[in-house]
C-alpha cells in the first residue's frame, strides 16, 4: 500500500451508541475491522500504519478482558483507561452522560502530523469536538484526508453543517452500512459490558 493510513476508534462511544439502539444490534468487530479497511481503501488491517482503539476498562471484568484480548488478536492496538482517566461529556439532549476519548484522539492526530503527515486518518467517533481537530490539521496540511465513520443517527446534529462545509477533507461513512454487508467467514461477535 502506497499511502499512510491511521485509524483511531472510540470503542466506548461505539458501545454507548449500540446500547442506546432500539434493537441493540451487536457489533461484529471482525466485520467492523473489514468495514473500516474497505472504507479507507485498504485491503486489510495490515495496510494501516496504526489501528488503535480506546476504551474504558476494568481488569476485574472478565468480559472486558476478553473483549480487549479479541481485538488485539485481530491486530488492533488497544489503550485501556479507568473511568476516572477520561472525559465525561454532559449532553443535555441525551438521557445519560457519555465518556469520550477526545483528548487522547486529538493528541494522537497531532502527533501523527508532527511525525509524518499521513495520507488519511480514519476517526470512529460521534463527538463534535473532533471537528476542530480535523479542521486545524487540514489547515496545517491541506493534503490530509479524514474519514469520519459512525452511526449517522447517533451523530451530534452540528456535524451536518460541518460536513457540508468540509467535503474537501472529511468524508463521512455511515456505520449503519455495516449491517448491509454479507457475513464474514469465521466472524465472532464480541460484546463488552461496562
Amino acid at each position: 500500500m502506497n499511502k499512510n493510513i491511521n485509524c483511531l476508534v472510540d470503542l466506548t462511544a461505539l458501545y454507548d451508541s449500540r446500547k442506546r439502539q432500539h434493537n441493540r444490534k451487536k457489533l461484529d468487530y471482525v466485520k467492523l475491522t473489514n468495514f473500516l479497511s474497505l472504507a479507507a481503501g485498504a485491503s486489510s488491517i495490515a495496510d494501516f500504519s496504526d489501528f488503535r482503539g480506546y476504551t474504558i476498562f476494568s481488569a476485574k471484568n472478565q468480559e472486558q478482558n476478553d473483549f480487549v484480548t479479541n481485538l488485539r488478536g485481530l491486530g488492533w492496538k488497544i489503550e485501556t483507561y479507568g473511568q476516572n482517566e477520561i472525559e465525561l461529556l454532559e449532553n443535555l439532549e441525551m438521557t445519560s452522560s457519555e465518556y469520550r476519548f477526545n483528548s487522547l484522539m486529538s493528541l494522537e492526530v497531532g502527533s501523527l502530523l508532527n511525525d509524518e503527515v499521513p495520507s488519511q486518518i480514519a476517526l470512529v467517533t460521534n463527538s463534535f469536538d473532533m471537528y476542530n481537530v480535523m479542521e486545524s490539521a487540514h489547515e496545517k496540511d491541506d493534503q490530509i484526508e479524514f474519514l469520519l465513520v459512525y452511526f449517522k443517527d447517533h451523530m451530534d446534529p452540528r456535524w451536518g453543517n460541518a460536513l457540508d462545509k468540509s467535503k474537501n477533507f472529511i468524508r463521512f461513512v455511515d456505520l449503519n452500512d455495516i449491517y448491509r454487508l454479507p457475513a464474514v467467514v469465521k466472524s465472532e461477535t464480541v460484546e463488552m459490558t461496562l
